[in-house]
């Protein structure tokens, strides 16, 4: 993995990118693991995990990162399905 920074690949020059080699998650996750504990641990205990304010701030934050109008969520497939 390449920290922040300036990367080149076939004449496209990305700024401030974090290159993750496929495959091998654990450096990037050994710098986010407490964050991202945290997070799961907050939707875990709201026991909402789809409609959620949580999901609907995902989306906003998505959707600024990528600089589109908006972003909409989707659940499993299956999760559909009745039981």
């Amino acid at each position: 993995m390449h920290g922040p920074g300036k990367f080149r690949q076939e004449g496209v020059e990305l700024t401030n990118a974090v290159i993750v080699r496929c495959g091998n998650l654990g450096p990037l996750h050994e710098q986010l693991a407490d964050e991202i504990a945290v997070a799961v641990d907050r939707v875990l205990k709201s026991a909402w995990y789809v409609l959620s304010p949580e999901v609907a701030a995902f989306e906003r934050a998505f959707a600024n990162y990528h600089n589109v109008g908006f972003c909409r969520s989707q659940s499993l497939w299956d999760s559909q399905l009745p039981t």
